[in-house]
């Protein structure tokens, strides 16, 4: 379809109705400026005006209050009120002062001409003020040197046609010409007001019929344009992506509408990408869900073995059968010992064989603590003396391999809630992990402390050592760090078994690396003393 060519710009018509409407809009306002202008000199002007007069007028009334006060002295031969003589003699000269200023503001209405005449006025008004000021302090004078002829002769001077006359004259010429200036700018104020009156109203509403003939244009030609475009927005909105918009009255419109239609086609090509990305969404969302199927039930089935195997290499963990020979090889070695001897000996191997069975019995320990199905035996025991029948069940471990074995156990009992059994196997693993991986001649170190909530066992080891990333890994069912993987001995089980007792006591384990060994530190709550009472 061939378009139309558009010779209309919406730009256009806007520059030329805003040209129109602040023609006239400042056309209103210098008017408005100008009359205002006017009106405001012709007020201040007469507020001058008014304040000049005023002065003359105060300046007469206090010369005249001076020269009766003067005349009742001569009459009564009293010199009357101090106070009252200077406070009327400050306001003549005040009243002289005030008006002289307000001349000097006047000089922005009136001709210098003018104004020099009536400072001129002014200074000649002053300087009667002053003789009669100066007439009356000699009549005061003479009056209380009771020389009552030369004060009336004073009087008769200052009330002379040379002296107050001439005042009067003056007086009278200056409120006269300021009468006039008061009388003409009122005149002329009002008159502008009532101008300003007629004429505001009318170009008020000129303009806004000017302003209303270019809004009803620019508003027809844009609601056409507009009327189309919110057409093709309700079409998009309903999903009606064939709609087409063409031939708007002006260009900026016309490309607004173009742009509308290249975004009509380019939704409507994103629909059908979106439709068919949904599609294929959906299928791979149900291949991956097959998948992670199929990975849940491998995952299941490897747990099971896990567990499977944990159970099958129970047989393994030799430990407590290699006190038992050891405890067997101390006695036989030597000559004949006394039956007490053989009785100790015979005890230990003895409760090394009941550890045995039911250490081989809870080998699952670990699994069931997976599930939350570990049962233990807990009673309050004495932590203390329970790390001290450890110690003695692998001294001759210890001696064996020519190792020096030394505690630090407090005198105090240390009551903890636990199973005793379970509690001996943390430590036999600890034990038994401490002198197995530290070399010949070197210190095993036992100590048990608390810190008032816990009860804190560490055991040292020198000789063998651990990375950074076998720390992290070391209680994994399995693992067996370097030091370890050397030593034909041993599951892997033995930590992870350990932690799991310890945490099921509500305790940690840490294997903590030093430079020359490493630090197992086990951590279990400490029982109160009314807990212990109990």
């Amino acid at each position: 379809m061939v378009r139309k060519r558009l010779n209309s710009s919406f730009r256009g018509k806007l520059i030329v109705a805003g040209g129109v409407l602040m023609l006239t809009i400042g056309a209103l306002a210098a008017l408005v400026y100008v009359s205002t202008e006017r009106y405001q000199y012709h007020l201040e002007r007469s507020v001058i005006a008014n304040q000049v007069l005023s002065g003359f007028q105060a300046i007469s009334d206090h010369t005249y209050r001076k020269l009766n006060a003067v005349g009742q002295i001569v009459a009564t031969g009293d010199v009357g009120n101090v106070d009252a003589r200077l406070a009327n003699e400050r306001q003549l000269w005040t009243a002289l002062a005030e008006t002289q200023a307000d001349l000097e503001r006047e000089r922005s209405f009136e001709s210098e001409t003018d104004i020099s005449t009536k400072l001129d006025r002014l200074n000649r008004i002053e300087s009667i003020v002053k003789r009669i000021i100066d007439g009356g302090a000699e009549i005061r004078a003479a009056v209380e040197n009771d020389d009552r002829q030369r004060a009336q002769a004073e009087l008769e001077m200052l009330q002379s046609g040379e002296i107050a006359g001439r005042f009067n004259d003056l007086i009278d010429e200056a409120l006269a010409a300021e009468r006039v200036i008061v009388t003409t700018t009122q005149s002329d104020a009002i008159a502008l007001g009532k101008a300003i009156g007629r004429f505001l109203p009318v170009a008020i509403l000129v303009t806004l019929l000017i302003g209303s003939f270019v809004a009803t244009a620019i508003f027809k030609s844009l609601r056409l344009s507009l009327t189309q475009l919110r057409a093709a927005a309700d079409a998009y909105t309903t999903g009606d992506l064939e709609h087409r918009s063409f031939d708007l009255p002006d260009v900026e419109f016309d490309q607004l509408a173009a742009a509308f239609n290249r975004m009509a086609v380019e939704l409507a090509a994103r629909r059908a990408e979106a439709r068919q990305s949904q599609q294929d969404l959906e299928r791979e969302v149900e291949e991956r869900t097959q998948e992670l199927s199929q990975t849940l039930k491998r995952l299941e089935n490897a747990d099971a073995s896990r567990r499977r195997f944990l159970a099958d290499i129970s047989h393994e963990l030799r430990t407590p059968l290699t006190l038992i020979q050891g405890e067997a090889e101390m006695v036989m070695r030597g000559g004949a010992k006394a039956p007490d001897e053989y009785r100790e000996a015979l005890t230990r191997v003895r409760d090394q064989a009941i550890q045995t069975t039911r250490l081989v019995k809870d080998l699952l320990l670990v699994a069931r603590a997976e599930e939350g199905n570990l049962n233990m035996e807990r009673r309050t025991l004495d932590l203390a003396a329970l790390v001290r029948e450890v110690n003695t069940d692998f001294r001759s471990a210890a001696l064996k391999k020519k190792l020096r074995l030394t505690t630090d156990l407090p005198q105090r009992p240390m009551f903890v809630s636990g199973d005793p059994f379970r509690l001996r196997q943390v430590f036999g693993i600890v034990m038994d992990n401490a002198i197995r991986y530290s070399g010949e001649g070197q210190d095993v170190s036992f100590r048990l402390g608390s810190n008032g909530r816990s009860v804190q066992a560490s055991v040292r080891n020198r000789g063998a050592k651990l990375d950074k990333d076998e720390v992290n890994n070391v209680f994994d069912r399995f693992f067996r760090g370097n030091e370890a993987a050397r030593s034909s001995d041993g599951s892997g089980l033995g930590l992870p078994v350990a932690r799991a007792i310890v945490e099921a006591h509500g305790g940690t384990i840490s294997l903590q690396p030093e430079d020359d060994g490493v630090t197992a530190v086990v951590r279990l709550p400490l029982l109160e003393p009314e807990e212990e009472v109990a």
